[in-house]
């Protein structure tokens, strides 16, 4: 699958890639549009598609490819300590895990202002 495609026009008037997320389907989770990013993750909304529409909408981060044992180790951790840590004004984290060598995160969406 191509990861880049051309997307809008920057303020500099080149086309700036929109990412594609490296699945469509992600367990229960049907992957939407980007909706954010950081140059090194990958942001999208989804929805559970076991559900009615818009009745559990989350995000999937997906970060870079993990290259060695320590960043893949670095990865689980922090996974065990996130995956369903419930802080008030913080997305939680309902699930992490891995695409390939691609680690991901599903967050609950939290619409803002």
């Amino acid at each position: 699958m191509n990861k880049e495609r051309s997307g809008q026009e920057t303020s500099t008037g080149k086309s700036a890639p929109l990412r594609v997320a490296p699945v469509e389907r992600l367990g229960t989770y049907a992957l939407g549009e980007p909706v954010a990013g950081e140059p090194n993750v990958e942001v999208y909304r989804a929805h559970d598609a076991t559900r009615k529409p818009m009745e559990r909408e989350v995000v999937v981060e997906f970060f870079p490819a993990l290259t060695d044992g320590e960043s893949q180790r670095r990865f689980d951790l922090f996974r065990a300590q996130l995956v369903g840590l419930e802080i008030p004004g913080v997305s939680t984290v309902l699930e992490a895990g891995m695409v390939g060598d691609r680690p991901y995160v599903i967050r609950r969406w939290i619409q803002g202002d």
